[in-house]
């Protein structure tokens, strides 16, 4: 390959070879929505607490919402869950607001665990009665701003032990009818909105088994549980929360997050109040068959796991990580375990997804899984910049400052210190650093999986063209890998 040396390609690799970690940046393509600031709500667990990851280690900035889950139901009333917990923990939350003044604090009912009495608190008026002034009870004593249903699930579904009619279907409605009228008279009281979501199924299923055309009028949004797709209850290897459904062969149905928010708005659902549901966990599959790099296979066991306990296989020599461009969603396999997650690419695409539908925002399950924010500072840079400036104070900024005074970055606003850089980013800060030109013949970036009309197809094409990049020997640059050090200084010898 051609040699280049320059001053600024120097410092680059001097940046990217000394530091403890590679660079990334998000952009925030056009003008569009720049001013919309779109939902990020985030589900903050009880006893998270026991294992001291409390309410005050959430960082309140890149919030404007927090579900605190989760309350219990007892003779038709809201009841807290874990009451040696909630009143400190419900405390510290709105303390929070003294940082971000705009914060929404809700209290979530129910869930998988406690969703067993929903179908009777639901049935008749007067147990709806009492479960909305409960709401607004409760709600009222703990000075927080609404209520959230995670009723796991009207008619059907849920655990075995759950009370469940087919009645449901209507009575839900009713309830939320309920809820909204007492909380719309407290309102008045206290000059106030108070809001009131739910968390909904994503599937088919769960649709028809509630009224969705009807439901929007008494929520504020729904929060759309868009993962849980695929994982141990099933017979093969599969994502956990794929964005589109790929066209590769598969012994299971396929299901995906843009398949849930096309199925809720043709049921009748505003779009706008459509609130994708994000995991910060995956699955772990053990003795998976060693076909297809893991995927789509038989396996013995599987468990779901945190994205900080996922970082730890990041590390480890032994698994490779694969990435489905069409589901846009990666994975891990070391030759017998499947590694099922989400990471700060699939997580921007995610983000830049619910902007490009004009859809409300996004939900997290659940805060602890990521106690770093790597995967909370991915999805808050494309939705909320404003709210975030990830360089601010950090060890590396005055570096990155001068390396944007190149235009090598941009975007500071957007620039995230600690994120992974893609081959095909490097290739383009590569030709960036060098100031390399486009000639009248630019050669074509030759590589089956690089569109000509992507945003890196011309950055490859001038490094192919100056003999800094070859690809592989199979035809593909696989632009949306993660590169390694290696790599790099392949690319640059």
């Amino acid at each position: 390959m051609k040699k280049i040396h320059t001053k600024s390609l120097i410092i680059f690799l001097l940046i990217i070879f000394l530091t403890t970690f590679f660079i990334n940046y998000n952009l925030v393509y056009g003008d569009e929505n720049k001013s919309k600031e779109y939902k990020v709500i985030g589900y903050y667990t009880a006893w998270s607490s026991y294992s001291g990851f409390t309410p005050d280690k959430l960082d309140a900035r890149k919030f404007t919402h927090i579900n605190y889950a989760f309350a219990n139901i007892e003779n038709n009333k809201i009841v807290l869950g874990y009451p040696d917990k909630d009143p400190a923990n419900l405390k510290i939350l709105n303390e929070l607001k003294s940082i971000n003044p705009d914060l929404k604090i809700l209290i979530s009912v129910g869930g998988w665990n406690w969703s067993d009495k929903f179908s009777d608190a639901a049935e008749t008026e007067s147990s709806r009665t009492a479960f909305a002034e409960s709401c607004v009870d409760i709600i009222t004593k703990y000075n927080i701003d609404g209520v959230d249903l995670d009723w796991e699930y009207p008619v059907g579904g849920g655990l075995p032990a759950n009370t469940n009619r087919a009645s449901d279907k209507q009575n839900f409605t009713l309830l939320l009818e309920k809820i909204r009228e007492k909380l719309d008279e407290q309102g008045k009281i206290d000059n106030k909105h108070y809001l009131l979501s739910i968390a909904g199924g994503a599937s088919n299923y769960y649709l028809n088994n509630v009224e969705p055309d009807k439901i929007h009028q008494y929520i504020d949004y729904a929060n759309i549980m868009t993962y849980d797709i695929r994982g141990s209850w099933d017979a093969y290897t599969d994502f956990n929360s794929p964005l589109y459904n790929n066209t590769q062969a598969s012994p299971q149905y396929k299901w995906s997050i843009d398949a849930s928010a096309k199925a809720w708005e043709k049921s009748g659902f505003p779009k706008e109040k459509i609130v994708i549901g994000i995991p910060f966990y995956g699955y772990l599959f053990n003795g998976v068959k060693n076909d297809n790099n893991g995927l789509y296979q038989s396996f013995q066991n599987a468990k779901s796991v945190s994205f900080n306990t996922i970082a730890k296989y990041l590390n480890d020599s032994d698994y490779k990580r694969y990435y489905d461009d069409e589901s846009m969603v990666p994975w891990l396999f070391n030759g017998s375990s499947f590694i099922s997650y989400d990471d700060e690419q699939s997580i921007s695409s995610k983000a830049d997804y619910i902007k490009t539908n004009n859809l409300g925002g996004a939900m997290i399950w659940e805060l602890s899984h990521d106690p770093d924010e790597v995967l909370l500072n991915a999805l808050t840079v494309i939705l909320n910049p404003e709210r975030v400036n990830l360089l601010t104070n950090h060890w590396a900024e005055e570096t990155v400052q001068y390396l944007a005074s190149l235009n090598i970055i941009n975007n500071l606003d957007t620039f995230n210190p600690e994120g992974s850089v893609t081959r095909g980013e490097f290739a383009e800060y590569i030709t960036k650093s060098l100031k390399i030109e486009k000639q009248d013949t630019l050669e074509s970036n030759k590589f089956s999986d690089v569109s000509p009309d992507s945003n890196i197809s011309e950055a490859i094409g001038l490094a192919v063209q100056s003999g800094i990049v070859e690809g592989y020997t199979d035809g593909t640059f696989r632009p949306n890998n993660y590169i390694t050090r290696q790599e790099a200084m392949v690319m640059y010898s």
